[in-house]
């Protein structure tokens, strides 16, 4: 194990941001199947509103994608920040991704936002930008991961991760979510959408309906499904 002068030292170490390379990489949509930097762009013509100044008691710095004609872009705001956020979030996934694949790391987490699960390919949606789980995904396998696993327990069931990898048999999506017999956003997640194509058997769903579940519901899903 490492001595406490050792673990002192790491701690003391400032954090990394994610490489502008992979960042820009994520934008420009050089991963298959997520969203790439034109699907985030606005029909000609359409402006954010200006930011707002600090202090200021409103999100009034923010436009809906809807209300600025950008069907691409469903439940979600966006400001003039909003691109360079997301394409950064999704960059600090792929540099995690990256090094533990690459055995620079044992293990690793991206504390990161916006989220990413909602997004699927050229369709942002649910605060969703880029689809920073698969994103990763596709990292982790150009830097030589054989077996990836997405696993997926947020309250939502994960409809971008799953429309992106339900027909590829080299990802697993597995997801344990509120479902609500289909009446609980974002309505998908069906213990019977199993994948399909070549992909059928690699796609997991779990729906728990009704706001119920505790611990012992979830560690059972893990250890027996």
């Amino acid at each position: 194990g490492c001595s406490t002068q050792q673990q002192q030292q790491q701690q003391q170490r400032p954090l990394t941001p994610p490489s502008p390379t992979a960042a820009a990489s994520a934008g420009a949509g050089h991963w298959p199947d997520t969203p790439a930097a034109g699907d985030l762009l606005l029909p000609p013509g359409s402006q954010l509103s200006p930011a707002a100044p600090p202090g200021g008691g409103s999100a009034a710095g923010v436009s809906h994608g809807c209300e600025l004609g950008a069907a691409h872009i469903r439940d979600c705001y966006l400001g003039p920040a909003t691109y360079s956020c997301a394409a950064m979030a999704a960059g600090g996934a792929i540099d995690v991704a990256v090094a533990v694949a690459r055995g620079q790391a044992p293990c690793g987490a991206a504390i990161i936002r916006p989220p990413g699960h909602h997004a699927e390919g050229g369709l942002a949606m649910g605060f969703c930008y880029f689809n920073n789980a698969a994103v990763a995904a596709r990292a982790a396998q150009a830097a030589g991961a054989h077996r990836v696993v997405v696993l997926d327990w947020d309250v939502h069931h994960g409809n971008g991760s799953q429309a992106i990898f339900e027909d590829d048999p080299s990802v697993l999506y597995a997801s344990l979510h509120r479902y609500d017999r289909g009446a609980f956003f974002p309505g998908s997640g069906h213990a019977e959408e199993v994948g399909c194509g070549p992909g059928v058997g690699c796609c997991v769903n779990v729906p728990w309906d009704g706001p119920g579940p505790g611990d012992a519901d979830y560690l059972a899903a893990f250890s027996r499904v």
